[in-house]
């Protein structure tokens, strides 16, 4: 077994944020993050005992290359046998509407999304894509914003029904297992 994918499954167990019987929604984007994600919980469903989905959330900012996000999903997802929801929803005017920037406005909509699919389908659990570089660059973000040491910790591990399987390693880590392992992903 990779070193990678060891590190992420002593993580997983000594954070204990998979348990037996889990239906877990995987947050799916197409990205180099969420499709190594796909990819990981997949190959060990069956060492968790878990059942697997997946939900994209389409947020209408890329024109054609949102569609091909999509399009990339339910076929990524089609090829693994995993099922996928999918949900639509319009960021600028949320974001307009509630005096939120883009990226405030599009976090909230696919939280929301994301739930409601779960709730929908039954997952008990929502698995984010968020890594070690992710982590860092939102503690320097809130320290900017002047947050305090609550800003210092950082993303979560899990909060609620949320879990990050792979905060324990670096965006580098993902890139070459995705290229070791000649797995496509997409770039927005």
């Amino acid at each position: 077994m990779k070193t990678t994918e060891q590190k992420i499954i002593k993580f997983i167990d000594r954070e204990e944020l998979i348990k037996k019987g889990d239906n877990l929604l995987i947050a799916l984007s197409g990205g180099p993050d969420s499709v190594f994600l796909l990819f990981f919980l997949n190959k060990f469903s069956e060492r968790f005992k878990i059942k697997l989905s997946a939900g994209y959330v389409n947020h209408n900012l890329r024109g054609k290359d949102s569609d091909g996000d999509g399009k990339f999903c339910r076929e990524l997802c089609n090829e693994l046998k995993i099922p996928l929801y999918e949900e639509s929803v319009d960021v600028r005017s949320f974001a307009e509407e509630n005096s939120k920037s883009i990226e405030e406005a599009a976090r909230e909509l696919r939280y929301e999304s994301l739930n409601k699919i779960a709730s929908e389908h039954k997952c008990n659990k929502i698995a984010t894509a968020h890594n070690k570089d992710d982590n860092s660059e939102t503690v320097l973000l809130n320290l900017f914003k002047g947050t305090g040491l609550l800003g210092i910790s950082g993303i979560p591990i899990s909060r609620e029904n949320i879990i990050r399987p792979i905060l324990c390693i670096e965006k580098s880590e993902v890139m070459e297992y995705l290229d070791q392992n000649k797995i496509k992903f997409r770039i927005d």
